[in-house]
């Protein structure tokens, strides 16, 4: 059986190993432009270019991969982590606030309504990121050069096309994380204290600074 060839992101993008940042953008641009779809790229070379971009403009991705040779994701993290960072980063906020008693609220619904809010702020995102996919397929044909050679606007649409999938895509860890910190929130309930109830609607907009006056937030 054929042995897989190892990914190498610098051999993909055909920059050297201490290219700066700047050369290794040209590089995606003009390897994204010869293997995108619309222009006859071959299956799966316009993913490769993609994984490298990411792996060789994020510091820590391609510091591992200059000393392991391994371009899978540096951190191999419990299931949970996004999740209870989510939680942990909020929770941050109520007691890093000096001017209200966090202890009059329910925390577990303060939290619950943050998290719901800023679904519903990034859905409207991604739902623009969608709409900008489908403009730019609209304006790449467009686009025509009055004579031959390279075609800027069709790199800089192939460019802006990887960063909104890019984004697309984490977006979709996102709410995956998001989902799992609603499922960690339902396991616990918070005690108020019993001589300082405060009988109010807790607000939905996700702005913690809503409830706990300005502070830090």
């Amino acid at each position: 059986m054929k042995q897989q060839r190892k990914f190498d992101p610098y051999e993909v993008l055909g920059v050297p190993r201490d290219a700066a940042a700047e050369v290794i953008k040209r590089a995606v641009r003009a390897k994204a432009k010869e293997t995108h779809p619309d222009v006859g790229g071959a299956p799966g070379e316009f993913d490769r270019v993609k994984r490298a971009q990411v792996i060789l403009l994020d510091p820590k991705r391609r510091r591992k991969f200059d000393e392991t040779g391994n371009a899978d994701d540096p951190d191999i993290q419990s299931p949970d982590h996004g999740a209870l960072t989510m939680i942990s980063s909020l929770l941050a906020q109520i007691l890093a606030d000096g001017e209200n008693d966090p202890l009059k609220y329910d925390l577990i619904e303060v939290i619950r309504n943050s998290l719901r809010a800023d679904e519903k702020k990034e859905a409207q995102g991604l739902a623009a990121a969608e709409r900008s996919l489908v403009r730019i397929a609209k304006m790449r044909k467009r686009f025509r050069r009055k004579a031959e050679g390279h075609n800027v606007f069709e790199s800089m649409l192939t460019f802006s096309e990887i960063q909104l999938r890019e984004m697309i895509a984490k977006q979709a860890h996102i709410k995956a994380d998001r989902a799992r910190a609603l499922e960690i929130l339902a396991e616990y309930n918070f005690e108020k204290d019993a001589d300082q109830i405060v009988r109010q609607q807790f607000p939905t907009t996700g702005d913690l600074s809503a409830i706990f006056g300005s502070g830090i937030f």
